[in-house]
């Protein structure tokens, strides 16, 4: 029963492909430049594995800087996070770096 629930859902809404990690996507000024879109979002996580791009809350900024073992600024404003692996892409955030815009 509970296959056909789901092969019903899939049917429905289709299904949710994982996007590859193939790497090589790169980060454009137009990217780094758009303001945030989502209300209480501090900065942008690009990802150069899938080409992915998240918005985060000061909260996971902090997380995620803490593991890029830096630094957290005070404001996050000229600031955007680079990353080899995401969430969507590979299920964590792999090698992050923050870097300056």
């Amino acid at each position: 029963m509970p296959h056909k629930k789901l092969k019903i859902k899939q049917d429905v809404l289709g299904k949710m492909v994982k996007p590859k990690t193939t790497g090589g996507f790169v980060v454009t000024p137009d990217q780094i430049n758009n303001p945030l879109f989502y209300e209480g979002t501090v900065i942008r996580c690009f990802c150069v594995g899938c080409g992915y791009s998240t918005e985060l809350s000061d909260g996971g900024a902090k997380k995620l800087a803490k593991i890029a073992t830096v630094k957290h600024p005070i404001n996050w404003n000229s600031y955007y996070f680079e990353t080899k692996g995401c969430i969507v892409c590979s299920g964590a955030y792999q090698d992050p770096v923050l870097k300056k815009i």
